[in-house]
C-alpha cells in the first residue's frame, strides 16, 4: 500500500515536470515539497495495475471536488495562445 505522498509522486510523474511543478509551488509547506520530491526519486517501476488505481482515485477525488476539467474549443484556443501567441 502506497502513501499519500507516494501516490502524489506517481501522479505528477504522468503530467510531466511543467505541470508538476506547478503542483508543487501550490503547497505551503516545504516539508511536504521535500516529501513528495524524495518519494520521486525513490520511486522505481510502478506496475500498471497500481497505476491505474492512483490514477482513477485522483480522478475521484476531482470529480467529489467538482474540480473537473472540460475541455472545448475555448480551452484549446488558450492553451494554443499561451503556448505560441
Amino acid at each position: 500500500r502506497m502513501t499519500n505522498a507516494q501516490k502524489l509522486a506517481v501522479l505528477l510523474l504522468c503530467v510531466g515536470p511543467k505541470t508538476a511543478s506547478t503542483v508543487l509551488k501550490q503547497f505551503e509547506s516545504e516539508v511536504d515539497v521535500e516529501q513528495v520530491a524524495y518519494e520521486i526519486s525513490a520511486l522505481k517501476k510502478v506496475e500498471k495495475n497500481e497505476l491505474e488505481a492512483i490514477l482513477n482515485e485522483f480522478y475521484m477525488l476531482f470529480q467529489a471536488n467538482n474540480y473537473l476539467i472540460t475541455g472545448g474549443v475555448g480551452f484549446a484556443r488558450q492553451i494554443l495562445l499561451e503556448a505560441y501567441g
